[in-house]
């Protein structure tokens, strides 16, 4: 998508067009990067296949790719948080048309139904808000693509969400530093 977002026609046939043109690239990375010595059955790579596909549709069905205004694509992110590093990747910085900054993650899985846990996806959003408005940058909005189920989930970059994000952050550096002093690291439990 990095290449597709900076091109010159951004339709959503060029996008369709370009993913064909570089179906072989983008198995192969698939093979070494995500899946680390991966050969693809051909029912795996129709699999995949109709899984980028999907993805794509759901891109094309969010947004019109011609009207986006690009900032960056995979902005890498890369500074420290009292002294520990945050690193990471935002997917894209869009420039809005008032001036301000978007941010979009992409997601392919599925939508949160429960709101608790489409907050925690919200609170990244917030946190890259956070660096970009330390990086002298206006964010105003973020927007959590979930491209397979076409849905958009966002939420207002603003000094609440930025206070609300450094807080967690505090309260969870805090809460390091203290299981480093008493050497207890309790266990965090997935829902």
């Amino acid at each position: 998508l990095e290449a597709f977002y900076t091109g010159g026609d951004r339709s959503t046939k060029a996008l369709k067009e370009y993913a064909s043109a570089n179906w072989d690239g983008f198995k192969e990375s698939y093979c070494t990067t995500i899946q680390p010595g991966k050969t693809l059955s051909p029912i795996e790579e129709l699999k995949l296949k109709q899984a980028v596909w999907e993805a794509l549709d759901g891109i094309a069905h969010l947004e019109n790719p011609s009207t986006v205004n690009v900032i960056e694509n995979e902005m890498a992110i890369d500074t420290y948080f009292r002294g520990l590093p945050l690193r990471g990747f935002i997917d894209r910085v869009d420039r809005l048309p008032d001036g301000t900054v978007g941010i979009v993650d992409f997601k392919t899985g599925k939508v949160p139904k429960d709101s608790k846990y489409y907050t925690k996806k919200l609170q990244q959003l917030f946190l890259y808000g956070m660096v970009l408005k330390d990086m002298g940058m206006n964010p105003s909005i973020g927007k959590l693509y979930f491209t397979t189920h076409k849905t958009i989930i966002q939420s207002d970059i603003n000094k609440a969400s930025i206070g609300k994000v450094k807080s967690y952050l505090d309260r969870t550096v805090d809460e390091m530093h203290e299981a480093a002093e008493t050497k207890d690291f309790p266990p965090s439990p997935s829902p």
